[in-house]
């Protein structure tokens, strides 16, 4: 996935300036990786079955650590998952009131747009500090 982002980001046109920064919310957890997660891959149907994990938690507590609440006995943020499905949307989000230094990523199942997708948020290059990411 990181060639990926690496091959999208030397897309950009040189002459263009990119007024993007670093994200704030939970960025230190979205940049980093633990240093042995578990790996398994997972279907859509798998996906959307999770409850949400995050919403018995205040932000302050999972600002800066990863979520613990472990989802169906084997998933916790910080595991790598992996899935197969169509890539719909690429899109680094630079908005007026929405630059967060990620790379939007819309994957469905399908290749036909529908609703409930699922969003993948890669951190643009420059902001990542981890040399294993």
């Amino acid at each position: 996935m990181m060639a990926l982002m690496h091959g999208v980001a030397a897309a950009q046109p040189a002459s263009e300036s990119l007024d993007v920064k670093p994200g704030v919310d939970r960025w230190k957890i979205k940049t980093t990786i633990m240093s042995s997660p578990k790996k398994r891959p997972i279907t859509f149907d798998e996906l959307f079955d999770f409850e949400d994990p995050i919403s018995s938690y205040h932000k302050h507590v999972i600002d800066t650590r990863r979520i613990p609440t472990v989802i169906g006995d084997e998933f916790q943020e910080g595991n790598l998952v992996t899935i197969t499905g169509w890539i719909h949307l690429v899109a680094l989000e630079r908005g007026s009131d929405h630059k967060d230094g990620d790379y939007h990523i819309q994957v469905l199942d399908g290749p036909t747009w529908k609703s409930g997708c699922l969003i993948v948020e890669v951190p643009y290059p420059d902001f990542v500090t981890d040399p294993v990411l």
